[in-house]
């Protein structure tokens, strides 16, 4: 969702960056920020009004894997930090106590990319200031799907979540420094599984819409531009739907929903046509289809749509006409136990190609593209345990699509940085919260890089992984 999710070569809203994410227990997302951009939308139990940064004092979030005022960490809430560390750009840096042994990860403030140099203020090619630490934040019960945006009429991106367990949105408005404020919940249909946003109504503020696995339904929560949505209403889509993104897919200017039902193997589309939608049409794809994403695979202008299907080990590519409909699923073998997929050219030749995280084989696979709607071989590359989604953004502004990976299995994040000529490289291992199900890219602080944030479904929170340019 989300892009609307992250996407190089994928669509929504204005994003440049592709995320993807699983259904069941996982969502599929786009997300974007000040590079590329996104949007995303809240929940209400509370006022979504504070953006403080977390602080010991504040027991709606919590500091996981990185103590705030310490080096490496964000910064206290009024701008300071401990010691002789001072602040910048959100996070402490230089000498002063640093995060405590009892921290859940380890290592350097940042990691400077072999082109670039960190820490200078400047977003430079080259620049991978990715924190070897993320911070956590509380948010509802089974944190299965995050999405961030432009939700509360500021500049700064939010974040919101689909709780599972809790059958609700969560909603934190952003500070612009890397933290958010108080959460707020809103009520959607049961059991929602994944989330994205768009504007499906025209009026200009971001709507959330859920994907409601007990529910068999999709949910849109209207926003009012203010970080506060209206009742969900639902639109029946099967018995089990896994997944749910966001797109222009008839090329009319308004945002289209598309959702994955695993029972009968269906790809459910709702053109929007405001203030409502049309009748859903379905397409058939590969055996229980847990992600789905949107990109240009064939060299057109239409926007196509491609599944990762979890039973049958492999991928459906559905090319489009721009107006609306798609043709007959084209599906290839992928992998083991296909979670989430994600789009960008990655070999460099100008063509789409799919990334799918495989949880059977601890991958990710890349399918070449071959421009026409078809793909070459699976390319595996290592990644943690149970991978369950990924983002495919550049996090180093060196032009190649990379790639960052939520692992269910150990509680990390793998980011894999690519060479632009269909080949990654491991680079980070960072810990995040328990069995992280979903991730997406937006640029938090405002540094001109992307930061990342995973929805971890075991601990009921998101971890944020800074950049500091």
């Amino acid at each position: 969702m989300r892009l609307d999710s992250m996407r190089t070569a994928t669509l929504v809203a204005t994003a440049l960056v592709t995320a993807a994410c699983p259904g069941g227990d996982d969502g599929s997302d786009t997300s974007f920020g000040t590079a590329p951009t996104t949007t995303a939308t809240g929940s209400n139990t509370s006022t979504a009004e504070d953006s403080s940064t977390p602080t010991t004092a504040d027991t709606s979030a919590t500091t996981g894997a990185c103590t705030p005022g310490t080096v490496g960490c964000m910064c206290d809430l009024d701008g300071s930090c401990e010691g002789d560390a001072t602040c910048v750009a959100g996070v402490c840096e230089g000498d002063g106590p640093a995060t405590s042994a009892d921290d859940t990860t380890s290592g350097d403030d940042t990691t400077t990319g072999p082109m670039g140099v960190c820490g200078n203020g400047s977003a430079e090619p080259g620049d991978f200031c990715l924190a070897n630490t993320s911070m956590s934040f509380s948010m509802g019960l089974g944190t299965v799907a995050v999405a961030v945006g432009l939700i509360d009429a500021d500049a700064n991106l939010d974040v919101v979540t689909a709780n599972r367990d809790a059958s609700t949105i969560s909603f934190r408005p952003g500070n612009g420094l890397g933290g958010f404020g108080i959460e707020a919940t809103f009520a959607t249909g049961a059991l929602p599984v994944d989330l994205a946003v768009g504007d499906f109504d025209a009026d200009m503020d971001l709507d959330i819409v859920t994907a409601n696995q007990t529910a068999g339904n999709v949910t849109v929560l209207a926003g009012m531009g203010n970080g506060t949505f209206a009742a969900p209403v639902g639109t029946v889509i099967g018995t089990t739907p896994t997944s749910v993104t966001v797109g222009d897919i008839d090329n009319d200017g308004d945002d289209d929903i598309l959702a994955t039902e695993s029972t009968a193997a269906l790809l459910y589309v709702l053109r929007a046509q405001p203030p409502g939608f049309l009748p859903p049409a379905t397409y058939g794809v590969g055996a229980d289809p847990q992600s789905v994403e949107l990109a240009l695979f064939n060299g057109d202008a239409a926007l196509d749509v491609v599944t990762a299907n979890g039973a049958g080990g492999s991928l459906s590519l559905l090319l489009g006409n721009g107006l609306g409909q798609f043709g007959t699923a084209n599906t290839e073998a992928a992998g083991s136990a296909p979670t989430g997929v994600g789009a960008g050219d990655a070999s460099g030749d100008g063509d789409a190609d799919a990334l799918v995280t495989t949880a059977g084989t601890n991958a990710v696979a890349l399918l070449i593209g071959d421009g026409l709607g078809g793909f070459g071989g699976s390319i595996p590359f290592p990644t943690g345990a149970s991978p369950q989604a990924l983002v495919v953004a550049d996090l180093d502004l060196d032009g190649d699509p990379d790639v960052a990976v939520a692992n269910g299995g150990d509680g990390t994040v793998t980011v894999l940085r690519g060479d632009g000529a269909g080949s990654f490289a491991p680079e980070l291992t960072i810990t995040v919260g328990t069995t992280p199900t979903d991730i997406v890219a937006g640029d938090l602080n405002g540094d001109g890089l992307l930061d990342l944030i995973t929805a971890d479904s075991g601990s009921a929170t998101i971890s944020v992984i800074l950049t500091d340019a």
